[in-house]
Order: C-alpha cells, then sequence, then structure tokens
C-alpha cells in the first residue's frame, strides 16, 4: 500500500489513483480490486464497467481505466469509466 497519493504511477486530475483493467482478465475473481483509502482508510470495491442492457463487459477486447471522479471515491456515481468500443 502506498502511504502518499504523490507516489502513484498514474493519477486523475483530482489525485485519486487509475485502476487499469485488461480484457483478459475482467471475468477473474481478482479482477475486483480493493482500494483503500489513503486518508480516511475506507474500502471501496472497482470492477470492471459493464453495459447495463447487456451485463457484458464493456470494452470486451481491450481495456479499461477507471477514477474515483472529484468525490475520490470508487463506487460512486461520479466514477470515470474509460474504454474504447
Amino acid at each position: 500500500m502506498l502511504g502518499n497519493r504523490s507516489l502513484f504511477e498514474l493519477g486523475d486530475s483530482w489525485g485519486n489513483p487509475i485502476v487499469y483493467f485488461d480484457s483478459l482478465h475482467y471475468a477473474d475473481r481478482q479482477s475486483t480490486i480493493v482500494m483503500l483509502d489513503i486518508e480516511y482508510g475506507n474500502e471501496a470495491e472497482v470492477s470492471p464497467h459493464r453495459n447495463e442492457k447487456t451485463d457484458s463487459f464493456s470494452s470486451p477486447n481491450s481495456f479499461q481505466l477507471v477514477s474515483a471522479g472529484s468525490d475520490g471515491e470508487f463506487g460512486t456515481d461520479d466514477d470515470i469509466y474509460s474504454f474504447s468500443n
């Protein structure tokens, strides 16, 4: 665990880590990541994005990047997913 946000290799505009998911491992159980909030100690699960209509993984042959958004908490409505269609 990194105790300082400045040590993250890849971060968003708010200083939060960006989570990377490779499509080869979307369905693996270990593809769900539990993030520990460094400042507050809260845990949040981060999983690859799924299409709401089909329940299949978005960008099934590529990768996904996930930002916690402006509130800094994963699993909330302002999370930002980036993937190609």
